[in-house]
């Protein structure tokens, strides 16, 4: 089975994540996009919501996607939740599987400053996408250049952290995450 996983904080998951991996399942021969929410993002010092409710978000924005899952378990106790952690339980868990990651066209650069990187090179590919009309030749000086997969998406004005700051601010954060988790978030704050 053919994997794509989505990683990041979804703090919270909006329209634009959901839109991405349908891409992704429709571009590339791939039979799932797994979501994984970081337990304890290396980037992130707080969320606005907990590990809890960000599975709990993501499973019930997915619920209609059969070809979407959450994959719950990159929560670390006292230990940030690096990619290459991950990669290491599932290939275990799931020895069969194939598992490419998701990055947005502005991570490739910063590959190298991944935790354990050339680790993380050895064991997936990546699938970048680019939001914007990107000559993705500039990268071909690149090592891993053949470790990464392009699609291209329109680009989705859409972002957690400008919903964040409408819901701080009492705006509507209609139309910007799926229906169904609108009451949930706001039972959350």
């Amino acid at each position: 089975m053919k994997i794509a996983l989505f990683g990041g904080t979804f703090d919270p998951v909006h329209l634009g994540h959901l839109y991405v991996a349908e891409t992704v399942i429709k571009q590339l021969d791939i039979d799932q996009v797994w979501f994984v929410p970081a337990g304890n993002p290396p980037h992130k010092e707080q969320c606005m919501f907990t590990f809890e409710q960000r599975v709990h978000l993501l499973k019930k924005a997915i619920s209609n996607h059969p070809s979407f899952y959450v994959y719950e378990n990159d929560l670390r106790e006292n230990d940030k939740s690096y990619t290459i952690y991950l990669i290491n339980d599932l290939k275990r868990l799931y020895p069969d599987y194939e598992f490419s990651f998701i990055i947005g066209a502005d991570n490739v650069v910063c590959l190298t400053t991944w935790f354990e990187y050339k680790s993380l090179l050895e064991l997936i590919d990546f699938i970048v996408i680019d939001r914007e009309i990107t000559d993705k030749h500039k990268w071909e000086d690149l090592d891993y250049y053949n470790k990464l997969k392009f699609i291209n998406i329109p680009l989705i004005n859409i972002s957690s952290s400008q919903i964040r700051t409408n819901l701080m601010q009492n705006k509507s954060i209609n139309k910007l995450i799926p229906e169904n988790i609108i009451s949930d978030i706001k039972d959350f704050l």
